[in-house]
């Protein structure tokens, strides 16, 4: 899913980027940040999630801290 040269293949992520990789909402990607199952970082006024977090949330459903 990551190896290639396509959308997904960058460090960080967005919540509108998640927001179409996860095919849910706003609200559940800053829930899953909140709540700890989804490692994110603020930046600026903004929360970002590194791709090694994104890809440990996709294959245990949570990151660890």
């Amino acid at each position: 899913m990551f190896e290639n040269d396509g959308p997904t293949n960058k460090e960080l992520f967005t919540v509108s980027e998640l927001m179409e990789i996860l095919k849910v909402n706003r609200a559940t990607i800053l829930r899953y940040i909140k709540s700890g199952k989804l490692k994110g970082y603020m930046l600026g006024n903004a929360y970002r999630v590194s791709k090694n977090s994104l890809i440990e949330f996709l294959e245990n459903g949570t990151t660890k801290n």
